[in-house]
């Protein structure tokens, strides 16, 4: 995984103050204004990844007032900007932040279906970013519910997905394989607990 830096934080930022300065007829254009909601969403997540939550907070504020022209989700310029996507990014930098219960609070009110058709990434992730705030917050069973919704969604992003496999393994070797019904054939899907 690359490492966040501020430069990369001020490339995003300067070139969504580019777009912005466009015309304002070209300045409507959906896959624009799209491409501009994008890199604020870049800097939000680097912003995050640096430590500064209430920047993070500002770019997602601005990207989710650029929403409010486009009204729905879509995948203009292959970005996948649009309402859900600003909250899945608002839930990805509570992950990055280390904040589970905004996390929590933000990945149960977002709908992953809203997401554009063939977006399954995106859908998986935000299963797999409440099912952390959950697990660390020690509600296992839903977090297993998120887990399960994600591999329904896409099974091979939980398969081979880092997170998700650590997510398993921690909801093991915390004990609530017993407790917890399909966690353990979920683990065994995904080749997680083998001895």
């Amino acid at each position: 995984m690359a490492v966040a830096s501020w430069g990369t934080h001020q490339v995003a930022v300067l070139a969504a103050e580019q777009l912005a300065t466009v015309g304002s007829d070209v300045a409507q254009d959906p896959a624009l204004v799209s491409t501009r909601g994008a890199l604020l969403l870049i800097a939000a997540i680097v912003a995050a990844q640096m430590g500064d939550g209430r920047i993070a907070s500002q770019h997602l504020a601005t990207a989710q007032k650029l929403t409010e022209g486009l009204r729905v989700d879509g995948n203009h310029a292959w970005t996948a900007f649009g309402p859900t996507n600003v909250r899945a990014h608002a839930l990805a930098t509570a992950v990055v932040l280390g904040d589970p219960n905004r996390a929590i609070r933000i990945g149960e009110a977002i709908d992953p279906d809203a997401f554009a058709p063939g977006l399954v990434g995106r859908r998986c992730q935000v299963h797999l970013d409440t099912a952390w705030g959950l697990t660390q917050r020690h509600k296992d069973s839903e977090a297993v519910i998120h887990l399960l919704l994600a591999e329904r969604t896409g099974p091979q992003v939980v398969k081979y997905n880092a997170t998700a496999r650590s997510l398993v393994d921690e909801l093991l070797r915390r004990g609530s394989r017993s407790r917890t019904p399909g966690l353990r054939q979920l683990a065994e899907r995904v080749g997680v607990g083998r001895q």
